[in-house]
Parts: structure tokens; C-alpha cells; sequence
């Protein structure tokens, strides 16, 4: 046989690709991370607040414009909706009402009771007075535009984490 030192050469090679391909694909897999999935019980609150939002027009109304809400503050009401439908579930919330898209929970803002001297537009209504840093947050917004000419739309931004 002619050439014996070619072939095993050439399986040398392939050997050596297949090792190769073999640590590279294992070196991949283990440093890509998989986004967390929301919990079954906190991703069926959020499509229940975002409805109850999409479906109540006088409930959008008075977040549009707050002298529509018959003596109660805007932030209790949606503290309410969020606070109802949060109950069955092992999760602590905050929410912001905001017209920026951008709007986040600033932590030198954080109001614990929505009946105070909590400022819609700029404070973040957490009920615990305590915001996660450490933990895996959720994060979830109701945008309410506004029909009444002369009135900002709204975000409502809400966010929930495990207690």
C-alpha cells in the first residue's frame, strides 16, 4: 500500500477538527444564558391588570385626567387594580405612572402610600417601601393615550418580584 503515511495524516487532521469543533461548541453552550421566562402566575396578573386597563374606559379616563376620579388619587386607584389581581401570588410590586417611555423606578423616589404626598409623575409606588436589587424583577406597562385634546398620554409601568 502506497501512501500509508497520507491517509493517516489525514485522519490525524479530521480527529483533530472534530476535537476542536467538540470544545468550542461545549465552551459556547455553557456561557450563553437563557433569559428567564416569567412565572405562570405573575405572567397571568400582568395580562390581567394590562386588561382590566384596556377594558375600563372610565378607569383610563381618570388616569388621563385626574379630576375625573371622583375625589380619589390616581395612584390608589391603580394600586387598587394592581394590589387585587397580585394577592394569590407570592409577589411584592411597585409601579410608576409616567409620559416618558422611559421611565424607571428611580430609588431616591420611592413612595410606600398612594394616599400621601406621592407624586404621580415623578415617584414610584412601592407598597413594601423596600425595592429589590437582588432579585429577578418583571417587568410589564399599560400605555393609555389620551382622546381629550391638551391631555398626555400615560404609561403605566408596573413591576413584580418574589417576596
Amino acid at each position: 500500500m502506497v501512501n500509508k503515511q497520507g491517509y493517516i495524516k489525514t485522519i490525524e487532521s479530521v480527529i483533530a477538527v472534530v476535537i476542536i469543533l467538540l470544545v468550542a461548541y461545549s465552551a459556547v453552550v455553557r456561557t450563553s444564558e437563557r433569559s428567564p421566562e416569567v412565572p405562570r402566575g405573575v405572567s397571568a396578573a400582568q395580562n390581567v391588570i394590562r386588561g382590566v386597563f384596556e377594558i375600563d374606559e372610565v378607569l383610563r379616563a381618570c388616569v388621563i385626567d385626574s379630576t375625573l376620579c371622583g375625589g380619589d388619587s390616581v395612584s390608589e386607584l391603580v394600586g387598587q387594580v394592581i394590589e387585587d389581581n397580585v394577592k394569590n401570588i407570592p409577589y411584592d410590586y411597585a409601579f410608576r405612572l409616567c409620559t416618558d417611555p422611559d421611565c424607571v423606578c428611580d430609588l431616591e423616589n420611592l413612595c410606600t402610600d398612594p394616599s400621601a404626598s406621592c407624586d404621580p409623575d415623578t415617584d414610584c409606588y412601592v407598597p413594601t417601601g423596600a425595592y429589590p436589587l437582588e432579585k429577578e424583577i418583571y417587568a410589564s406597562d399599560v400605555f393609555i393615550s389620551s382622546s381629550v385634546s391638551g391631555k398626555p398620554h400615560r404609561i403605566i409601568r408596573f413591576w413584580f418580584w418574589k417576596t
